[in-house]
């Protein structure tokens, strides 16, 4: 994790909800709802576990839902 993403995750650690959107590569660094769809690991994984994201927005939420599900990270 680059210095910038640790630094980012140390000040809003359990202290707000940090929000993706996934719906365009351009508002997600490129983890966009496409790469998902090839890597979800590499996509919502990424936003998920260096960046923080407690809120996805997305177009596919029944896929991001099931990939959460797999991960223990919804009921």
């Amino acid at each position: 994790m680059n210095t910038a993403c640790s630094i980012l995750r140390s000040v809003f650690n359990n202290k707000s909800l940090i929000w993706y959107n996934t719906l365009w590569d351009t508002l997600s660094g490129g983890h966009d709802d496409d790469m998902a769809l090839e890597s979800p690991d590499k996509a919502y994984g990424y936003l998920i576990d260096t960046l923080g994201a407690t809120i996805i927005q997305t177009d596919r939420p029944a896929y991001l839902i099931d990939y959460l599900k797999k991960r223990n990270l919804h009921d």
